[in-house]
């Protein structure tokens, strides 16, 4: 994961938090959730910033320094449980 000064994340790196998968499927999933959002975004050629205080408030992450370092996916024995926003 690239960290720009820890401030903003790309695409690809929030579809590596949310998802814990950096595919293309994954990258345009991330990239609706953010449109759906509305969340502010800064774009330099043809990638695509997005802060990480807004990625991780919006979606209640814990921040990496806190001590959640599990991707928003959770399994257990029975079942796999996948926690999205609320639209």
């Amino acid at each position: 994961m690239t960290k720009l000064a820890g401030k903003l994340l790309s695409v690809m790196d929030c579809s590596e938090i949310l998802f814990n998968d950096t595919t293309q499927p994954a990258y345009k999933r991330t990239m609706r959730l953010i449109r759906e959002a509305k969340l502010d975004t800064v774009k330099l050629g043809r990638v695509t910033y997005v802060s990480r205080a807004l990625l991780y408030k919006h979606f209640k992450l814990e921040d990496e320094e806190k001590g959640s370092d599990a991707p928003l996916v959770t399994t257990d024995q029975e079942s796999i449980v996948i926690h999205l926003p609320k639209r």
